[in-house]
């Protein structure tokens, strides 16, 4: 044990004794040495980090920005917290550095309540939800919804809420001019990760004139998120005037009623109007929305026959952009139908069977 603490001595003697020098470039070099020996002793910063003394804080935290040490986070993230900035900015600069997710982790188990903290951990988690979205919930023009689309960011909890308020708030203050698509899956993730205190704020994007969205999907959001009577206003409303209907008008009624039930996720409904619609009128979108209706619902086989048929009927009319080809690859409600072996077919039709 004594034989350790010697060697522990050994390795930091000789930079603290810099780091205290009213001199910066003492300072820096010692900074240095510090680094350069916490590259074999990473938790030798630990004792700085915990020693109430400015400058050898200042100096673990520059060590910690620049090795990420693990064992340091804890300590960053109480330090980030202090009143004194001499120590607060460098250790929410180290923190900077740190994966996201890794901070975010270690968060669950402290109070992350207070600024800055809280709203840098937002601010950066912003930048991802807004990368995933632009990355992997678009292909080009088309843009696609499905259950636990969201579920990443879950375990962010707080933050998460934080930052979809933030990217809300900032399209309502045009300090972003985003898609409506973007706009639109931004209200399905409030719905899709159940954020409730978040629907009011929702409402104020759904009233703004300047966005053009789908109005399936934010009723359905708003719906999932726990603020029911619009959805259920909407609803309503179509099955009313279902009874005075021609023909023409039921199957577009029937349509909107089967995208809205789809969107809830209150699928048997979504079923009964999805075939009462096709009835009417057998066009392919509409039949393309029923497949994805049946895979999410426990229906892969079904969902495979009314798939192709959509596909077949597209083809026919030379309608398939090469965006909606690579959405059936990538729509999560779709997930079940890729894994059966007729989908094979399915892409041979469209051009990419090698694609995975």
């Amino acid at each position: 044990m004594m034989a350790l603490c010697l060697i522990f001595l050994q390795v930091l003697q000789t930079p603290v004794d810099g780091l205290e020098s009213e001199f910066h470039y003492e300072r820096l070099a010692a900074r240095k040495t510090l680094l350069k020996r916490a590259k074999d002793h990473p938790n030798s910063i630990i004792p700085l980090l915990q020693s109430g003394n400015f400058r050898l804080v200042q100096a673990a935290c520059w060590v910690a920005q620049k090795l990420k040490v693990p064992a340091a986070l804890p300590l960053l993230l109480r330090i980030s917290k202090s009143r004194n900035p001499q120590i607060a900015v460098p250790a929410l600069n180290a923190i900077k550095s740190y994966d996201l997710k890794t901070v975010l982790q270690v968060t669950k188990k402290t109070d992350i309540n207070r600024a800055p903290l809280r709203g840098f951990l937002a601010k950066r988690l912003k930048r991802d939800i807004l990368d995933y979205i632009r990355k992997d919930c678009c292909v080009g023009s088309v843009y696609f919804f499905y259950p636990n689309q969201f579920a990443r960011f879950k375990p962010y909890g707080r933050v998460t809420e934080d930052a979809i308020a933030q990217l809300l708030e900032d399209v309502l203050n045009e300090k972003m001019r985003p898609t409506d698509s973007l706009v639109t899956l931004l209200i399905y993730a409030v719905g899709d990760l159940k954020l409730k205190k978040l629907t009011p704020l929702v409402r104020k994007v759904i009233e703004d004139e300047r966005f053009d969205m789908d109005e399936t999907v934010v009723l359905a959001a708003l719906f999932l998120a726990g603020d029911k009577r619009p959805f259920e206003k909407g609803v309503r409303n179509l099955e009313n005037a279902l009874t005075r209907a021609g023909v023409e008008t039921r199957a577009m009624l029937y349509e909107r009623l089967a995208g809205l039930y789809h969107q809830a996720r209150l699928y048997q409904k979504a079923e009964n109007y999805y075939r009462l619609a096709l009835k009417l009128n057998p066009d392919p979108d509409l039949r393309l929305n029923f497949a994805c209706l049946l895979s999410v619902s426990g229906k892969p086989q079904e969902a495979l026959a009314q798939l192709e048929k959509g596909v077949d009927a597209k083809r026919k009319r030379r309608s398939l952009s090469n965006d909606w080809k690579k959405w059936l690859l990538r729509d999560g409600e779709l997930q079940s139908v890729r894994k059966l072996p007729g989908f094979k077919r399915v892409k041979r039709k469209l051009g990419f069977e090698e694609t995975n």
